[in-house]
């Protein structure tokens, strides 16, 4: 949702000049989707450089906490928001199953997500990556515990082919791999897959670590 506003010039002067903002898509404390309201804005002309920088300040309507957003020059009023202070630090829920199993994958994954969060974009894919080897050696332990060297030591491909029996699991596991090997080398590999489909493939790989280590309590209680 864009917003027309009047910029104040930082530089102590009575000029106004307006504007139009794309209002910030959240609250980065509460996190939640909100239509902040707009409280004042300034403007300045950096050095060296040929186009305005605006600071507006916003109050949230929900949590009621003030925040800013930067933003710069797209045209001779149109501005492209291009951060928020401060960061918006929304964790990613899991289950107690997929905790318990892998805290290093949590842990790893959310670290991921708040750099995401950033627009820290070029980063994030290594850290997925990094989260997905955890998790997924942390399953083949649990299942092999008596191979657990072992697998710490397998290349993750390696453990995917080896301790993964599931199929489908095992092509959830190697898709994500892939995608998360393009985002830690020069030249990618997968072409027309982005950050959002690691992203997926991860999400659906959690979920059915999920799912089998559910259906296996459930036999364990079944079975007493």
């Amino acid at each position: 949702m864009d917003l027309m506003i009047n910029a104040i010039d930082i530089s102590g002067g009575e000029t106004e000049r307006h504007f139009r903002i794309e209002l910030p898509f959240a609250c980065p404390y509460c996190v939640k989707g909100a239509f902040p309201k707009h409280l004042i804005s300034y403007y300045n002309e950096p050095r060296f450089q040929n186009y305005p920088v605006v600071t507006a300040l916003f109050l949230c309507p929900i949590c009621e906490n003030l925040f800013l957003a930067t933003y710069q020059d797209i045209s001779d009023y149109d501005l492209s928001l291009c951060s928020v202070i401060p960061y918006p630090s929304k964790e990613k829920g899991f289950s107690d199953n997929i905790k318990n199993l892998s805290p290093d994958f949590c842990k790893i994954y959310n670290e991921s997500y708040k750099s995401e969060q950033q627009s820290l974009f070029e980063i994030c894919g290594m850290g997925y990556r990094k989260a997905l080897e955890f998790l997924i050696k942390d399953y083949a332990i649990s299942l092999n515990p008596n191979n657990s060297e072992e697998i710490k030591r397998k290349m993750l491909g390696q453990c995917i082919n080896d301790y993964m029996e599931n199929d489908k699991l095992k092509a959830l596991a190697r898709a994500s791999s892939w995608l998360g090997n393009d985002e830690t080398h020069y030249v990618r590999q997968n072409i027309d897959y982005s950050l959002k489909d690691l992203k997926n493939f991860i999400s659906a790989t959690v979920d059915f670590i999920d799912m089998e280590l559910t259906i296996k309590e459930a036999q364990n209680f079944t079975n007493r």
